[in-house]
């Protein structure tokens, strides 16, 4: 699998979960007065697997998936240019973390779509892994801040009230 199409279905209950969740924030004024210090999207998910070996087995493979990807191009066919467009996508940072007592990691990267000269987009991503729940949390934001780790905790906290 290519490494812009794990990235596309990441989240999204494609790579053998019992069940997933996730919830999705558009901020309508991202261009707005406080531009470029804003978060365009806002989306988190929690990926739920039968047994936590498996949980920490996709964990790791998205560990690995991501170590590998740092720099890629994907085509955008649907750019309505002739031949379409592209998007590079570049690693700028990547490191091993934690959330409470949950092995996590973080992912900054940049975006630079073919179409948007001038704009840099910044992927920011933190997963973590807790039991049989695989959680995600990813900004798409004109600056390269990592995501909170008390955020991602307050996540892991509320999905594991409901068990």
């Amino acid at each position: 699998m290519s490494c812009g199409t794990f990235e596309d279905l990441t989240g999204l209950g494609n790579f053998g979960q019992t069940a997933f969740a996730s919830g999705y924030i558009n901020n309508p004024n991202a261009f707005g007065g406080d531009y470029p210090n804003t978060v365009d999207n806002f989306i988190q998910s929690v990926d739920q697997f039968a047994s936590a070996k498996a949980a920490s087995s996709y964990y790791g493979q998205a560990y690995a998936r991501y170590a590998k990807c740092k720099d890629f191009t994907e085509s955008v066919p649907e750019d309505p240019n002739p031949g379409g467009g592209s998007s590079e996508t570049t690693v700028q940072s990547f490191s091993k973390t934690s959330v409470g007592k949950y092995q996590a990691f973080q992912v900054g990267q940049i975006n630079d779509d073919s179409e948007s000269t001038g704009i840099d987009i910044n992927l920011n991503t933190l997963v973590a892994v807790a039991g049989t729940d695989v959680f995600y949390i990813m900004s798409i934001a004109f600056t390269n801040d990592p995501i909170s780790t008390a955020v991602m905790h307050e996540l892991i906290s509320r999905v594991l009230k409901l068990r």
